[in-house]
């Protein structure tokens, strides 16, 4: 009976021969590391095939659902059909499926790319295709080197030494290796960079000349370093001094292997998903070969006789070859035509080469797509090049809108503003045009602001996160917070444009999407990474701290020195933190489910900031009002024999705030109540395991009424209203490690800035006994760390050790709340004994209201004691052990604390 080997080799396998030829290779290799070298080139070139094939299947797919509406209807009784048809039919939709998922995961990391280093770039590599976990790296690297020039020198270092090394490059269209877009990342500015390690080298920011090159290399189109045969296919042959254009067929013909990529990406592959939300055209450069929603992924439609317009490379000095003259295209119905006008910006294009189309272009499925095609076919004329705009339309506000500018400025705000009105008379093409430069154009601006110089006055725009560019694949509801954070953006609601003349902000219809929060790993250390920076230069070796601020800063240094991110993969019980939507972090919420670390979600918060009267902060203090009165605020640089607050003034405060500059002694309000409405509470904790607090509150303010509260001013003494406040601080200002009081758990959500969030993971007895103890000597556990942005909600379980930590340049606000889980009670009344006897645990004093709280869960217990078993919130083996711990140790800690607390205050009172 013939093995499978056999039926291989006797063709029965429909690739018979490329199996053969693979083979073969494989036998012709004497070294082992070759044949391993070898499959693990030939695994990649399956993988990305089989990527090409799924994305083409979800794109096709999805034009199948359009198009046709019997196929709509069909699709959803495949699935129950035992049929034959049926099953090839469910089979189809599950690659369909498999390929949008991955297309949804790819989007956001390519747009970027696309956005940073030109759309091109992004069809001719294939990077479409490289899967995920490449797509996520390279969108990384681009964020962190966005000049291409820049980028282009330390790729080819790194691809150098990796030849030098004996590592071959793929003959594909995409060259680079994963380690390359790793090491790209961390190389930033241009110093040396130096990898670390056994295998650790040195590289200089140097471009590379063809002198350098070993032996069978090239440099590409776009200036890579690639195998000379591939590079060559690459490279257009037409020289500077010919003249090309549609009259001139024979100049074209020998270059037709020449012009196109080694590898085409499926057409459409992602097209449809991104056809508004990115320009592909680089910032000075209009392609008159694509259309005007063309994409990093789409391929440029053809232009009449087969021939296309393709832009020359950017000038870098590893591009040795001569650029062309000004060149224009025409046919000859536009030669003997009166031509249009076009804008200045048209007038001027840079050097461009018309080169003839290598394979077919499918027209677009689109519907409106075949009409556009007849229409060009028809006039013969490149509708991408000629406006048909009337003469009342300015030539600056064509200008403006023609390239989408990816750095929108003042002057393209004021343009917005002053031809308002002209809107109506633009024609079709620039109608979209204007669209996309509106709505896309200004979010991608944020780029470039995000690289200005910090101030030393006014406050910079706030640190830049690579992962979450505005166009990020999970949609966003209405008025929810772009992730790319700036002075301008980094708010919850939307920019009204006659308020901020930076940047025009539209309105994007409302999306009930639920998104699960993005875990930005490489960007969240680099934040780490400058806030270590930054308490570098404040901490003095082996100098005594004399303030709150010093102390402060030397503690969050050891601290974020051994912090590291979290767990968020793998099995439940190894996560460390939970990035979820509202609906999963209500599963996690409930009684039963064990929850290892905090829970991180997005757009929970039903309250929005009106974009039009300013940023939260200010709308903040505008809600407080009154501002007469006094708040307690912590400064650094008050000395440790002082408290570490002193009251000021509401006013003064708010004007701190408002005036928004670096502060070398900045401010840190934890104690300001909340003057906003209460729909602040996360969905998510709006369960009733989690109303414990509020049934307390009831219980000590109302008695045996069940009327609206009305208690005398003695019984609102006894109680804090700690379910909701809110947390206000300038950049640089710390918290280190503690406990929230009485054994809360503790929600908050970021309004505006970016706020680290460090905590102990998973201590043991051991360790939190030893914290307890002295938590600002304490050096072990794990230290783990999330950054959270604008928008975001953390929730995290009574008795977390956690700290907070800030950028110089970026204000925070944040609205938080306390809760307490009837589930939870045994570990509560355990958390509350062990901060009776380790006061110093906690940020704030828990007498008088720990017996409080402690006769009020009582009360609470003995009523639910007389509940049937199925109305019980809590189960009687917790209510039993709750009162054995009562009787036992509450007493004792009782006046263990108070004694505690009284020597901590008399000892205070000396210094002072």
């Amino acid at each position: 009976m013939p093995t499978e080997q056999d039926s291989n080799e006797l063709g029965y396998d429909p690739a018979h021969a490329r199996i053969k030829a693979f083979r073969d290779s494989l036998r012709s290799l004497n070294d082992e590391s070759d044949k391993f070298q070898a499959c693990v080139d030939m695994r990649n070139d399956l993988l990305d095939e089989q990527t090409d094939l799924s994305v083409l299947t979800a794109s096709i797919e999805e034009v199948m659902e359009e198009e046709c509406p019997q196929y709509k209807e069909s699709k959803g009784r495949w699935t129950c059909s035992s049929d034959a048809d049926a099953k090839q039919w469910k089979r189809f939709v599950d690659i369909a499926n498999a390929g949008a998922s991955l297309k949804k995961k790819c989007l956001a990391p390519l747009i970027k790319v696309g956005a940073f280093w030109h759309a091109d770039k992004v069809q001719y590599y294939g990077w479409a295709s490289t899967g995920w976990k490449f797509c996520k790296l390279l969108g990384t690297a681009a964020t962190r080197n966005p000049d291409w020039a820049e980028a282009l020198v330390k790729l080819n270092q790194l691809i150098l030494r990796r030849i030098v090394d004996g590592q071959p490059l793929r003959d594909c269209g995409n060259l680079l290796a994963q380690v390359d877009l790793i090491d790209l990342a961390a190389w930033q500015n241009k110093d040396t960079f130096v990898k670390k390690g056994h295998n650790g080298y040195t590289l200089t920011c140097d471009p590379i000349s063809d002198s350098q090159l070993p032996a069978g290399y090239a440099f590409d189109r776009y200036g890579l370093i690639r195998c000379k045969e591939v590079a060559a296919q690459s490279q257009p042959t037409i020289q500077a001094d010919e003249t090309c254009s549609v009259h001139q067929p024979e100049s074209l013909e020998s270059d037709v292997s020449m012009a196109a990529p080694t590898r085409l990406v499926p057409n459409n592959a992602m097209v449809d998903v991104i056809a508004v939300s990115v320009p592909s055209t680089p910032p000075n450069a209009q392609t008159s070969g694509g259309s005007a929603s063309s994409t990093p992924l789409t391929t440029p439609p053809q232009s009449p006789s087969n021939i296309s317009i393709v832009e020359h490379p950017e000038n870098t000095q590893l591009t040795s070859h001569a650029a062309s003259p000004d060149i224009t295209a025409l046919s000859e119905a536009d030669t003997s035509q009166t031509p249009l006008r076009t804008s200045s910006r048209l007038r001027v294009q840079p050097d461009r080469k018309p080169v003839q189309s290598i394979g077919r272009v499918p027209p677009s499925t689109r519907k409106g797509g075949s009409q556009s095609q007849k229409r060009k076919a028809s006039s013969g004329q490149e509708t991408n090049c000629v406006c048909t705009c009337t003469d009342t339309v300015s030539p600056k506000l064509l200008s403006a809108i023609e390239h989408l500018q990816q750095t929108n400025t003042r002057e393209d705000a004021d343009i917005a503003a002053a031809y308002r009105a002209q809107r109506d008379a633009l024609c079709p093409r620039h109608v979209k045009l204007y669209a996309l430069w509106a709505t896309t154009g200004i979010l991608l601006s944020q780029q470039s602001r995000d690289g200005h110089p910090l101030s030393a006055s006014k406050r910079p725009t706030s640190y830049t996160e690579d992962s979450s560019f505005p166009y990020q694949a999970t949609k966003r509801r209405r008025l929810s917070l772009p992730t790319q954070l700036s002075q301008s953006s980094s708010v919850i609601g939307e920019r009204n444009s006659s308020d901020d003349r930076e940047l025009v902000f539209v309105s994007v219809p409302e999306d009930k999407t639920e998104a699960r929060p993005f875990h930005h790993i490489a960007t969240d250390v680099h934040f780490r990474d400058q806030v270590l920076t930054q308490l570098e230069q404040k901490t003095a070796q082996n100098k005594p701290c004399k303030t709150w601020g010093e102390l402060n800063a030397q503690g969050m240094h050891a601290l974020l020195s051994r912090a590291r991110q979290p767990a968020t993969t793998g099995t439940e019980s190894g996560k460390e933190a939970y990035f979820s939507t509202s609906e999963e972090a209500e599963r996690r919420l409930e009684a039963h489910a064990a929850l290892h670390g905090p829970i991180i979600t997005e757009n929970q918060q039903q309250f929005r900031w009106d974009s039009h009267k300013g940023r939260p902060i200010e709308q903040f203090f505008r809600r407080m009002g009154n501002s007469g009165r006094s708040v307690s605020v912590q400064r650094s640089s008050l000395s440790l024999q002082q408290p570490s607050f002193v009251p000021m003034r509401l006013g003064i405060v708010r004007d701190i705030f408002v005036e928004n500059k670096i502060s070398q002694d900045p401010l840190n309000v934890l104690d300001l109540r909340n003057p906003l409405p209460r729909s602040i509470l996360p969905s998510f904790l709006m369960g009733e395991d989690c109303q414990l607090l509020s049934r307390i509150r009831d219980t000590i303010l109302e008695g045996t009424t069940a009327e609206r509260c009305s208690a005398p001013v003695a019984e609102w003494n006894r109680w804090r209203d700690d379910e909701d406040w809110a947390l206000l601080a300038q950049g640089g200002a710390q918290t280190l490690t503690h406990q929230d009081a009485c054994g809360k758990a503790t929600w908050l959500t970021v309004q505006e800035g970016q706020v680290g969030f460090g905590w102990l993971s998973r201590p043991s007895e051991e360790e939190k006994r030893c914290w307890s103890s002295d938590p600002n000597a304490f050096e072990g556990g794990q230290i783990r760390f999330v950054v959270l942005r604008p928008g975001q909600t953390i929730y995290f379980e009574a008795g977390t050790i956690h700290f907070v930590f800030r950028l110089e340049q970026d204000q925070t606000l944040l609205l938080g709340g306390h809760i307490m889980r009837w589930s939870r009670i045994g570990a509560w009344i355990q958390i509350v004994l062990n901060q009776l006897r380790f006061p110093d645990a906690t940020n704030e004093d828990l007498l008088p209201l720990a017996p409080a709280y402690v006769k009020a869960v009582a009360q609470l217990l003995m009523e639910q004691t007389r509940l049937s078993q199925s109305d019980q919130l809590v189960s009687e083996e917790v209510i039993a052990e709750f009162f054995r711990i009562k009787k036992a140790s509450y007493l004792k800690s009782i006046r263990s604390g108070a004694n505690t607390i009284i020597a901590i205050r008399s000892r205070n009172a000396e210094k002072k």
